[in-house]
């Protein structure tokens, strides 16, 4: 069901559509679910981060508890969701990297010492 949440509109067949239709109108909270999520969607499609702080602000507030904590929790680190929607840097090469150490390790939980971990990883590389 929240597959068409998330999803645009105008992207759904027209029986997702319809059942889209029903499920909003069965429900006020479903409804007000919908909207919001369309609407950060939208920001996050956008790149507007000033439509973003407005729709924290707004939802941070709302009787839904997942997207109260979700705000809250992007409130908590807005200056670098707000730097995601500006620029166009990413770290997610240095990410991987480190999550690939972080399983080398794990695999060897235990077992083995520093060297063996050094060599492990650059004979990967």
């Amino acid at each position: 069901m929240f597959k068409l949440f998330r999803r645009n509109y105008d992207d759904l067949n027209t029986k997702n559509q319809v059942l889209l239709n029903e499920i909003i109108k069965s429900s006020f909270l479903l409804s007000k679910i919908y909207r919001s999520v369309q609407s950060f969607r939208e920001i996050i499609r956008n790149k507007d981060s000033d439509s973003l702080l407005n729709w924290i602000n707004v939802n941070i507030k709302s009787e839904i508890v997942h997207i109260k904590k979700f705000s809250q929790s992007l409130k908590k680190d807005a200056k670098a969701v707000i730097n995601t929607l500006k620029y166009e840097y990413t770290n997610a090469l240095l990410e991987g990297h480190v999550n690939r150490l972080k399983n080398i390790k794990r695999m060897m939980y235990g077992r083995a010492n520093f060297d063996l971990l050094r060599q492990r990883v650059l004979y990967q590389v």
